[in-house]
């Protein structure tokens, strides 16, 4: 009759190693479970928004605020640049990057950090159609205009 004793620790030993597996696989989810960081555009002032038909430019002056949570409580992140894509009816006017303002910053766990006056600003060539210039004049006389922006880190 053979020995079952090795086989029996064998056997042991791997449902020890799956086991401890297991635990480090659940401990590091439940430690490191990293939530993605909260971004919101505060305090908006958009103080020049105009359209000039002759040379289809648009002069552009937005002031805005750009609020940035971290909701890890053991992930910290950090930043090496900020880019900022305004878009009014799905046509890009500007493109701006945080360039030496904001170049490099750490953000610790559990933090948020309040990025302010961050212009945007300038004069860009934005073609419309006669439809879309129709809305940008009626939205001109209501004071209201729809600006997406886009953040990218």
């Amino acid at each position: 009759m053979a020995d079952t004793r090795p086989q029996i620790f064998w056997s042991c030993c791997l449902l020890l190693v799956v086991i401890f597996a297991g635990f480090s696989y659940v401990e590091c989810n439940v430690i490191f479970n990293p939530k993605e960081p909260k971004f919101s555009v505060t305090n908006v002032f958009l103080t020049q928004f105009n359209y000039t038909t002759t040379d289809q430019t648009l002069d552009f002056n937005l002031a805005l605020n750009i609020t940035i949570t971290n909701p890890n409580k053991r992930v910290d992140i950090e930043y090496h640049d900020i880019e900022v894509t305004a878009m009014y009816e799905d046509k890009t006017f500007a493109l701006v990057r945080s360039g030496d303002r904001v170049m490099h910053f750490y953000k610790g766990h559990e933090n948020t950090t309040v990025l302010q006056n961050l212009h945007v600003q300038g004069k860009r060539l934005v073609k419309f159609g006669e439809a879309e210039l129709r809305k940008f004049k009626s939205r001109t006389d209501a004071g209201i205009y729809s600006i997406d922006l886009q953040l990218a880190l």
